[in-house]
C-alpha cells in the first residue's frame, strides 16, 4: 500500500502544469497533501466505463473527437514492475468544462477502468494497469 501511495505521489510530482512553473506547482501540490483537501467528484453523471477503441481508451462523450478542444495533455512513462510486482497507476484529472478523457497505451494488454467522478464532468481518476507509457488527454 505504501509503496502505491509512493508511486503516485511520484507520478503527481513528474507531472507538470504548463500555466505554473515548477517551485509554484511543487507548492500547490505540497499544501494539497498538507492540507488534507479533496476533490468533489459529480458521481451523478450516469456514464459508462472507459472502453477501448484501437490503442486508446475513450470515456465521456468522445463522439467526433477530432471536433474536441484539447485542453489537456500529459505523458507517462512507468516502469511496469517493481520487485516483481505488478504496480497499478491511478491518474486523477480536474478540468473544467471537460467532456471526454482519453488514454493512449503502447501495451496493448494495459486496461483503463474509472475509479471515481465523471470523465463528462467535473474531476475523475482513472486507473492504468499495468502501466508503461500512456497519454492522456483531455477534451472540452
Amino acid at each position: 500500500m505504501i509503496l502505491k501511495c509512493v508511486l503516485l505521489f511520484c507520478v503527481m510530482v513528474i507531472v507538470n502544469s504548463d500555466n505554473m512553473s515548477s517551485d509554484e506547482y511543487m507548492d500547490t501540490l505540497i499544501g494539497f497533501l498538507i492540507n488534507e483537501e479533496t476533490v468533489d467528484y459529480d458521481e451523478n453523471i450516469d456514464e459508462a466505463e472507459p472502453f477501448l477503441v484501437g490503442n486508446e481508451w475513450k470515456c465521456g462523450n468522445c463522439d467526433n473527437i477530432d471536433d474536441k478542444k484539447l485542453v489537456y495533455s500529459e505523458t507517462n512513462d512507468v516502469q511496469n514492475n517493481i520487485d516483481g510486482f505488478p504496480i497499478e497507476i491511478q491518474v486523477g484529472v480536474a478540468v473544467p468544462n471537460m467532456r471526454c478523457v482519453s488514454v493512449k497505451a503502447d501495451l496493448s494488454a494495459s486496461v483503463v477502468k474509472k475509479v471515481a467522478g465523471s470523465c463528462g464532468g467535473g474531476a475523475v481518476t482513472l486507473s492504468v494497469a499495468p502501466p508503461q507509457h500512456f497519454v492522456v488527454n483531455v477534451y472540452s
